[in-house]
């Protein structure tokens, strides 16, 4: 199993963003690196990361374990991925990840989410595509009840 992440973090612009960086920074893309500046006060900024991975399930474990607040999928249908990591260029199906916990654990941090779309070993990826709609529908009840 692989999973493609696109994976995004906005903090206060008080509050460190490195707690929230991939450890594994060699198999993430940074996408976006954005900081915006608030025309009240400068305490109203903010500090935005985006990165994309395709990881294995080891490595996306790793990541899990590693991440500085407990990150867990939301059972809510999402639109998808758009140019999902590993399956080109359109929409894929995707489950989004979110750290309910966050403001007790990181006050300032305004939100830490993922959008992840687990790739299945048994096709032949990327030639075809890797599930359709009640195989997609079985992928993710899996794993929610394993991740949830």
């Amino acid at each position: 199993m692989h999973f493609s992440i696109i994976y995004d973090v906005e903090v206060t612009q008080r509050q460190s963003i490195v707690p929230f960086r991939p450890h594994r920074s060699d198999l993430w893309t940074l996408t976006e690196y954005n900081l915006y500046i608030s025309r009240v006060t400068e305490d109203d900024s903010t500090k935005q990361r985006k990165w994309v991975a395709l990881l294995t399930r080891k490595q996306f474990e790793a990541w899990l374990e590693r991440m500085p607040c407990y990150f867990t999928p939301d059972s809510i249908e999402t639109c998808g991925s758009l140019g999902a990591p590993g399956l080109g260029m359109g929409l894929s199906p995707a489950i989004a990840w979110s750290a309910p916990d966050l403001c007790y654990e990181f006050p300032s941090a305004l939100y830490c989410n993922a959008y992840v779309t687990p790739i299945p070993d048994i096709c032949n990826w990327p030639s075809e595509k890797p599930f359709d709609e009640r195989n997609w529908q079985r992928i993710r009840h899996a794993i929610l009840h394993h991740y949830g």
